[in-house]
């Protein structure tokens, strides 16, 4: 028996060029073009762009404003109350966030808010800008990202203040003399909240996130000869 003959290799031609009229051998130059496409890897989705981020450009946009308007104070009392009252009536902020509650629905609320607390015309215009863009949901970051920005503004320092009791006006001014001459910042914030759990004393939190404490309770005072006893006490 003869040995098979060995099959003939078909070669590929090239795409033919444009307006040249497609054949069974010969397909269009346009098909040709997806063909190729098809075999090209394909490109990783767009990353989301992050919460952060997106609370960071309108908080600058926002500051921008303001200072170009001179009015920088002013919208921040404004931030300042609206992040109080989203913190506090977590169904007005629910309300805002939701995709599907209507638009002018939204812009009515804001209306309301803005006029009982006076709100700049600056600011009432910036929060239906951002119902209109779809952004009100990122509203409490918003704010966040605002008064950081302040601060920096500012030379501001931006500090929490936990007591045992409820400080009085002279107290809160002297911590933040005190504080101001360890920072050596121009302005100095205080944010007073009371904790009974504390016995005595106050603790102050401050700087980015606030990633620095002193801690003058008298519970930390336990606490501490407390661990110092735990560790010069010899082990059995």
């Amino acid at each position: 028996r003869p040995p098979a003959r060995p099959r003939r290799q078909g070669r590929r031609s090239p795409p033919p060029a444009r307006g040249a009229p497609c054949t069974r051998y010969s397909p269009c130059p346009r098909r040709w073009e997806l063909l190729w496409l098809t075999r090209l890897p394909l490109s990783p989705p767009p990353q989301a762009v992050g919460t952060g981020v997106v609370a960071e450009q309108y908080a600058t946009a926002l500051v921008d404003l303001a200072k170009d308007k001179s009015a920088l104070e002013a919208v921040r009392g404004d931030i300042v109350s609206l992040s109080a009252l989203m913190e506090s009536d977590k169904a007005a902020l629910g309300f805002l966030s939701n995709p599907v509650a209507p638009v002018e629905k939204k812009k009515d609320l804001l209306k309301t808010i803005g006029g009982e607390s006076e709100y700049s015309p600056i600011t009432s215009n910036f929060l239906n800008l951002l119902v209109d863009k779809a952004r009100i949901k990122y509203l409490p970051e918003i704010c966040d990202a605002f008064e950081s920005l302040y601060c920096e503004n500012t030379d501001t320092e931006t500090a929490t203040v936990v007591s045992a009791v409820k400080l009085d006006s002279e107290q809160q001014l002297s911590i933040a003399k005190q504080l101001q001459r360890l920072t050596g910042r121009k302005n100095i914030k205080l944010k007073p909240q009371v904790d009974e759990n504390l016995l005595g004393g106050f603790v102050l939190k401050f700087g980015k996130d606030a990633s620095m404490q002193i801690d003058m309770s008298i519970k930390g005072q336990l606490e501490k000869i407390e661990e110092d006893l735990m560790t010069s006490a010899p082990s059995l």
